[in-house]
């Protein structure tokens, strides 16, 4: 399983986003607003100062540091170490 704050995204050009997500709707805090999105069934969440204007269904492309991604087993849930980590990664390849 893969982990990611919400804090951690960042909003992309769709053409060359690392992920494409649906967008649902934004909730505002005042200083930024969270925004709710969906990649295929899974909901997402990303924070963000800035104060976007989408409309409900439009595409979003999104994006990240590869070092803000966090890997979980998916069959206990337990945080994989980056060595696990790595060699999940070139296992599932």
């Amino acid at each position: 399983q893969v982990g990611l704050r919400p804090e951690k995204l960042s909003f992309a050009p769709v053409s060359g986003a690392m992920l494409k997500a649906r967008f649902d709707f934004a909730e505002e805090l005042g200083a930024g607003r969270i925004y709710h999105m969906k990649i295929e069934d899974v909901s997402i969440s990303l924070i963000s100062p800035d104060k976007h204007s989408f409309t409900e269904g439009a595409d979003i492309g999104l994006g990240f540091l590869t070092q803000s991604v966090h890997l979980f087993d998916g069959m206990g849930g337990l945080r994989l170490e980056a060595t696990a980590a790595q060699s999940a990664v070139l296992v599932t390849v």
